[in-house]
């Protein structure tokens, strides 16, 4: 069995913002579901009831894509393959989440939120691409193993 290759520095700088990225999704995710009274209070009246009146499959599909997000992002750390797998289950649910939140909910996110809610679901879905690609690239160069 061949050994694993030398871990190059941005390999590190790269797993470390995977983690504290994902953490902060994390927390959304908790501080969000769990009505956080001091976190929903930076909320609009419409921003609360649009993140909290989403119907469970939803709930299901975020509380999955953020999950597998962290164990990604923690299983990258490690250098395990299975970082690869889970950026991948996290973009689905991401994208699916998404096109719930901007295409079928009424009203759609963006009619809420405004054109950051636009922008910011661009910028989580190119660092959750760009993990992805990352991670399965270390994968090849025998990084992640």
């Amino acid at each position: 069995m061949a050994g694993r290759a030398k871990t190059p520095w941005h390999y590190w700088a790269v797993s470390i913002f995977a983690v504290l990225w994902m953490a902060m999704g994390a927390f959304d995710y908790v501080m969000t579901h769990s009505g956080s009274e001091w976190y929903l209070a930076n909320f609009s009246e419409a921003e609360r009831t649009l993140f909290t009146g989403f119907p469970a499959w939803v709930v299901a599909m975020w509380a999955l894509s953020i999950w597998s997000g962290v164990a990604a992002a923690i299983l990258m750390l490690f250098r395990h393959r299975w970082a690869v797998l889970l950026y991948a289950v996290s973009a689905f649910f991401f994208v699916t989440t998404a096109i719930h939140n901007y295409l079928i909910h009424d009203p759609a996110m963006h009619e809420v939120v405004g054109t950051f809610a636009v922008i910011f679901t661009f910028v989580i879905a190119a660092s959750i691409g760009f993990l992805w690609w990352y991670s399965a690239r270390a994968q090849r160069r025998g990084i992640i193993t």
